[in-house]
C-alpha cells in the first residue's frame, strides 16, 4: 500500500519549510503548498482536498498526533473491505498547553463506536448523529474530486459536514471506535465564537440533515436531539464564556426552534446555568476529568503507541 503526505502550510513562521525540505532531500513522498500570507482555515484545508493524489484523504492539524501504531493499517483494511465515502476515527483532546502526560489524561475523549452504515442509508443523520464531532481530526474522505463543491466555506466546525453527508450517503461510512487520533482542545472564547459567527453551526447541521431525512417525523426527531444537546453543552461552556456570549448562543438555538415549548426545561437548565459561577461549576469539571481520565490511560497506556506518540510521551513523563 502506498501513501502520500500532503502538507498545506498556512504562512507558517516556525521553519516548516525548511523541515520539510529535509524531509523530501531524503526521499519521503511529500507534497508541500505554503500560502504567502494568512488564509481562513477552510481555505488552508481545501488546498489539501485538492493536492491529494490518493483514493482517500486523511486529514490531520498540525497539532495532531495518531495515537496505534497500527492505525493507517486498519483504515486501509476497512477501506479495501466497504469502500466507504467516510472514515472517522475516535478523537482525544489535550489542552492548550502540554507539559507533561496528565495534560493528555484530563483531555476530553470523543469516541465514534464501531459501526459500517451502509450507503443509501435512509435515516443516516440519525445513524451518524452520536458517532462524532465534525472536526477535521481524524476524518477519511473518499477522494471524489467532483463532490468537493460539497465543502462549507462559511463554517468553520461544519466546513467538510455536507461533504461528509453525501460521501456516506453515495458510498456508505465506517466508524472505527478502537483507534484515536490526539489533538490539541481550545479552552477560548475565540474558539467558541467560530460555533455562532459568521454561520451558527447548529444551523448548518440541521440544514444539511434536513437533506438526508424525508420524512418529518425523523426530522423532528433529530431536530430535537441536537438542540436539547447544545442546551445541555452550556454547563461546559460556562467554564470559559460570558453570560452575555451563552445568552446570545440560547438565543440562536431557540429562533428557529419549532418545538421549543417541548423542549422548555432544556431552555430553562440553560438559562439558570449560564449564571452559575464558575467556581461552582468547576468541582463537577474535575470529578468529569476524574472518571474520563481513566478511558484516555487505558487508550494510551494499553495499546501500541505510534512512534511519534512513544517518542512524546517518553520525553514528557
Amino acid at each position: 500500500t502506498s501513501y502520500e503526505i500532503i502538507i498545506s502550510d498556512n504562512a507558517s513562521t516556525d521553519g516548516t519549510k525548511d523541515l520539510v525540505l529535509r524531509y523530501q532531500k531524503q526521499g519521503y513522498p511529500i507534497s508541500y503548498h505554503r500560502f504567502k500570507h494568512k488564509v481562513a482555515p477552510q481555505r488552508n484545508v481545501l488546498k489539501g482536498f485538492y493536492l491529494a493524489k490518493g483514493k482517500y484523504i486523511f486529514m490531520l492539524g498540525d497539532d495532531d498526533a495518531i495515537l496505534k501504531i497500527d492505525t493507517l493499517k486498519k483504515i486501509y483494511q476497512q477501506a479495501n473491505r466497504y469502500h466507504p465515502g467516510f472514515m472517522k476515527i475516535s478523537v482525544i483532546f489535550y489542552y492548550e498547553n502540554l507539559e507533561t502526560i496528565n495534560d493528555i489524561y484530563k483531555g476530553l475523549l470523543l469516541p465514534s463506536g464501531n459501526k459500517h452504515i451502509p450507503l443509501k442509508y435512509p435515516a443516516l443523520p440519525l445513524e451518524m448523529s452520536d458517532k462524532f464531532l465534525e472536526f477535521i481530526s481524524g476524518s477519511i474522505y473518499k477522494n471524489d474530486r467532483k463532490l468537493l463543491s460539497y465543502l462549507n466555506h462559511d463554517d468553520v466546525l461544519y466546513f467538510s459536514l455536507p461533504l461528509i453527508y453525501e460521501l456516506s450517503f453515495r458510498y456508505g461510512a465506517v466508524f472505527l471506535g478502537n483507534q484515536y487520533i490526539i489533538g490539541r482542545y481550545f479552552e477560548t472564547g475565540h474558539f467558541f465564537y467560530n460555533f455562532i459567527e459568521p454561520k451558527f453551526s447548529l444551523d448548518t447541521l440541521l440544514n444539511n440533515a434536513k437533506n438526508y431525512l424525508k420524512d418529518s417525523e425523523s426530522y423532528q426527531i433529530f431536530d430535537q436531539k441536537q438542540r436539547r444537546s447544545a442546551l445541555l453543552h452550556v454547563v461546559n461552556w460556562r467554564l470559559i464564556l460570558s453570560p452575555k456570549l451563552l445568552a446570545v448562543y440560547i438565543n440562536k438555538i431557540y429562533i428557529k426552534d419549532k418545538w421549543r415549548y417541548s423542549n422548555a426545561v432544556y431552555y430553562i437548565q440553560a438559562l439558570i446555568l449560564r449564571l452559575v459561577p464558575k467556581f461552582i461549576l468547576l468541582p463537577l469539571k474535575r470529578i468529569y476529568i476524574f472518571w474520563n481520565k481513566k478511558s484516555i490511560k487505558n487508550a494510551i497506556i494499553t495499546k501500541d503507541l505510534s512512534y511519534v506518540l512513544k517518542s512524546f510521551i517518553n520525553n514528557i513523563q
